[in-house]
């Protein structure tokens, strides 16, 4: 793309003038009685206003839920940010867009779209079509030090020491042994996490 091209694009973006008609908390999102508004395929923001921080902009064909669903279960860099810094994540606001409602358009598809709020917000987690992302503030949980430390503690050598003693056929047939197993797996993982 062409420099002329991108003012283009971005051209009538400016913080207040971005329309968007629907909000909603990442907490209200995750609640199990949550009702999805019907804007599909739509555009999401997921900012921190009291911070005054943007994290992600995306697309999704399908409900927003399913989505954000999606980055936390598959521990994307969105996931792994909302799961950091959990509970005060579930303040963090989603804003939810159609591509007509945005300024600079009209744009040929949504993914068109997303790349130029990208271009425009420069989010501080998005890495596709975001060359000089904003830096994620410092009070806020980095999703690359979870990265590191899964990786740290996968090249450890498993520490037995929790299931000495235990034998896979009494885990399977007597129910006070899983118990067992489950707390004594409870035990490791406070460790690796907690130290």
């Amino acid at each position: 793309m062409s420099t002329k091209e991108a003012e283009n694009m971005s051209q009538g973006f400016e913080r207040e003038t971005i329309y968007m008609p629907y909000t909603v908390t990442l907490g209200q999102i995750l609640e199990p009685a949550f009702r999805e508004p019907m804007l599909r395929p739509t555009i999401y923001v997921v900012s921190d206003p009291a911070r005054d921080t943007v994290f992600y902009v995306g697309t999704t064909e399908g409900w927003i839920r399913n989505r954000i669903k999606h980055h936390i279960n598959s521990f994307s860099t969105l996931g792994e940010a909302i799961l950091g810094n959990w509970p005060a994540s579930q303040d963090w606001i989603i804003s939810l867009m159609q591509s007509e409602e945005l300024p600079g358009g009209p744009y040929v598809s949504n993914y068109h779209a997303e790349r130029a709020v990208i271009e425009w917000l420069r989010p501080c987690l998005n890495v596709d079509h975001n060359p000089n992302p904003t830096p994620l503030p410092a009070q806020y949980y980095h999703p690359e030090l979870a990265k590191q430390q899964r990786a740290e503690m996968r090249s450890r050598p498993p520490d037995l020491r929790f299931f000495e003693g235990l034998k896979p056929q009494y885990v399977l047939t007597r129910p006070a042994k899983r118990t067992e197993v489950l707390e004594r797996l409870r035990r490791a993982i406070r460790i690796l996490r907690y130290g």
